[in-house]
């Protein structure tokens, strides 16, 4: 019995560890993309799409893609800004008024990879994306340190598990 728990305990803790880890390491990117934005050269381009999406209790999601042209090579894009684009829905109202379908927009692309776009070179708040991550890697701690006890169903006490 003590090996069952230790494993499931393992694997929780090894599944919590990787999608904590993966949420930081998303976050950390979007900052750094964010900040390169701030120097990115911009086009214009055209909005094809622009509607809010969501719960109107929670926050809402403004999905908004666009067209636009780099060195006459044409591309496309959906983002608005880097990080987690949930709002209330006052802040939502505001980006469709001021992205309405085929509204002229001014888009900031990286030189790098003109594919990657933003119509707005900041980061929205990654203190979500931070804090899921960070929760995360919490929960993963706690399955590992929890492992090395274990409640039989005969008795209401705690002992270690067996080695092997």
């Amino acid at each position: 019995m003590g090996t069952v728990v230790f494993a499931k305990a393992t694997a929780v803790g090894g599944f919590f560890l990787c999608l904590g880890s993966v949420q930081l390491i998303l976050a950390w990117r979007n900052l750094t993309l964010a900040r390169r934005s701030r120097t990115w050269p911009s086009v214009p381009g055209q909005i094809s799409a622009s509607y809010p999406h969501g719960d109107f209790r929670r926050g809402r999601l403004l999905k908004a893609s666009y067209r636009y042209r780099v060195n006459n090579f044409p591309c496309s894009g959906s983002r608005i800004a880097f990080g987690d684009n949930w709002e209330p829905t006052s802040r939502i109202e505001d980006l469709h008024h001021r992205y309405p379908f085929g509204a002229t927009v001014t888009v900031y692309y990286d030189p790098r990879d003109p594919r990657r776009s933003a119509l707005e070179p900041r980061s929205v708040d990654l203190g979500w994306s931070c804090l899921k991550g960070a929760s995360c890697l919490r929960t993963a701690i706690w399955s590992w340190r929890s492992r090395c006890v274990v409640r039989l169903p005969s008795s209401p006490g705690l002992y270690p598990l067996p080695k092997g």
